[in-house]
């Protein structure tokens, strides 16, 4: 479908993206067209075989990385050819493969660099796109802090996790059976330990006793917020909780916890735990002519047009083009 409004109702608040140019989103992905034939060699697109017949040795090689088989219908053999990208075909003629190898090789080898840099910017954003519409999918009770005692468990970033994740559990089957909650776990900068920031809601039976330093004897008191202990949490390691003031600037405060280093360092692995089937908000998209019409869809969306507290519009560099990004009180 086509789209240049999209709006989501979150639990506090409702976001508006207006696009200066139209969005097309597909229903799935497209996918190249893999099998295996009947040899067992895996084929690609129309039957393009990963092997090729090599005139010099009279075998069945499989094609080196980075190049192409060509069939020359003079000589009535095959013969390689580099890939496009990394030479043009005047500088090809007159090279051996044997020159040609190290080349091609050095070109794959800047290629698979700017690849994963690549794979771990949309990793992060990815990460943290999911960590923004969770959080700011629900109205949250308690930021906490969690500090985990043993030091095995949390030098392991798989350990921590699975403890973390069975700890929380066990406690929603003891005393807490409606908590909900969303962990983001950061490395510490000297010691490289494991420690979590978090979310919690619906934390009846959950039991706190105010925070107090241990030196001075007075109650710890943080931003002019009463910071608590969760004695649950005591077999764990240590435990501080606040109740949240504000839903938007917690969710922007945790997102800071998920860093690029963390993505580079665990490719592929998720940094976070969360409750399932929490709310992400819901989403309409719409087709308009013109931005003007924004408060009239808004008043037919919600039944009212309500109040925007914040926008700025950002340029997208790889499109050309602006999205104008609108934040409004419900």
């Amino acid at each position: 479908m086509q789209y240049n409004l999209k709006i989501k109702e979150y639990a506090n608040d409702i976001s508006v993206n207006y696009y200066s140019v139209h969005i097309r989103r597909n229903g799935g992905m497209e996918e190249d067209d893999k099998r295996v034939d009947k040899a067992g060699k895996q084929c690609f697109g129309n039957n393009i075989s990963n092997t090729w017949n090599n005139p010099k040795t009279g075998k069945v090689e499989v094609i080196p990385e980075g190049f192409r088989v060509t069939y020359n219908p003079f000589e009535k053999c095959e013969y390689l050819f580099p890939e496009d990208r990394f030479l043009t075909e005047d500088v090809f003629y007159g090279m051996e493969f044997e020159e040609l190898l190290p080349i091609v090789q050095k070109g794959l080898e800047e290629e698979r660099r700017v690849k994963d840099f690549s794979n771990v910017m949309r990793s992060l954003r990815r990460t943290k796109q999911n960590i923004y519409t969770i959080a700011r999918g629900s109205r949250w009770d308690l930021f906490v802090t969690l500090t985990i005692a043993d030091n095995e468990l949390r030098n392991d970033l798989d350990k921590a996790k699975k403890y973390v994740g069975k700890y929380i559990n066990n406690l929603k089957n003891r005393s807490c059976p409606d908590l909900k909650y969303l962990l983001v776990f950061e490395r510490h900068p000297t010691s490289g330990a494991w420690h979590i920031h978090g979310l919690f809601k619906d934390i009846h039976g959950l039991k706190l006793k105010r925070a107090i330093n241990p030196h001075t004897e007075k109650l710890i008191v943080k931003n002019e917020m009463q910071v608590y202990n969760m004695s649950q949490f005591d077999k764990l390691g240590f435990s501080t909780a606040t109740y949240v003031q504000s839903n938007d600037k917690v969710t922007q405060y945790i997102l800071k916890y998920i860093t690029k280093e963390m993505a580079k360092e665990f490719p592929g692995k998720r940094s976070y735990l969360c409750s399932k089937g929490l709310p992400r908000g819901t989403e309409v998209l719409f087709d308009i002519e013109k931005e003007e019409e924004i408060p009239e869809v808004l008043d037919r969306v919600f039944g009212y047009i309500p109040e925007m507290i914040h926008g700025k519009v950002v340029r997208n560099i790889y499109t050309d083009s602006d999205v104008k990004y609108m934040q409004y009180r419900k």
